[in-house]
């Protein structure tokens, strides 16, 4: 029989802070330093990491094109084009 692979939101220690998830075996052999977290609230950690990580990735995109309209833009003279290919 295969083993459960289901996890679920931990957090560990006493602060009551998300921690990650486990699955049943790795929450019973812990001792009680992992606890059952609340799952919606696990999820909005989730979600909001995964905002956070595109925010970040947008922002770096708008500050690579101010720096290129700042610097000019391309200088369509200095694109090298090669032979045509067959």
């Amino acid at each position: 029989m295969a083993k459960d692979m289901t996890t679920y939101p931990v957090s560990k220690g006493k602060d009551g802070k998300f921690f990650g998830y486990a699955d049943a075996t790795q929450i019973a052999k812990s001792k009680g330093k992992l606890k059952l977290f609340d799952p919606s609230a696990a999820e909005r950690v989730k979600i909001e990491k995964e905002v956070a990580a595109v925010e970040a990735k947008e922002a770096d995109t708008a500050s690579k094109k101010e720096e290129a309209k700042q610097a000019g833009g391309a200088d369509a003279s200095a694109v090298k084009k090669g032979p045509a290919s067959k």
